[in-house]
């Protein structure tokens, strides 16, 4: 805490802080949803732009599933999940859009062996 701040003078930044972040965030929610609705993707240089991985088939029907199209559409929908749950933090009465789907929470959990002490299991 800046010394001349005090106690009350710092609430009050901390929480103008916090609002104009969730007005950011969800500013950036909403150019996201309509990048999504419409499939507007940002064109970049092809002198610039990173080559494009493999192409990826789907077996059952044959047809290309990482195109450049849903690369760019898998970011949008990450970038817009992650920039949901923060605002969700900083403005709990915020509502998330009806095709929000909050991120699977996992956690790593190594098991190891008695008679392997080197080894570290994950399960």
């Amino acid at each position: 805490m800046p010394p001349h701040f005090t106690i009350n003078e710092f609430e009050i930044w901390i929480s103008k802080y916090l609002t104009l972040n969730s007005l950011i965030g969800r500013h950036r929610i909403d150019d996201l949803q309509r990048r999504i609705a419409v499939q507007d993707w940002e064109s970049t240089d092809a002198d610039i732009r990173s080559p494009s991985p493999e192409p990826v088939y789907d077996p059952k029907t044959g047809v290309r599933m990482n195109t450049k199209e849903q690369r760019y559409k898998d970011k949008y929908v990450r970038e817009r999940n992650a920039l949901i749950s923060e605002v969700l933090v900083m403005d709990p009465s915020y509502q998330a859009p009806p095709d929000y789907k909050p991120p699977k929470k996992y956690k790593r959990v190594y098991i190891p062996d008695p008679d392997n002490p080197s080894i570290n299991y994950i399960g």
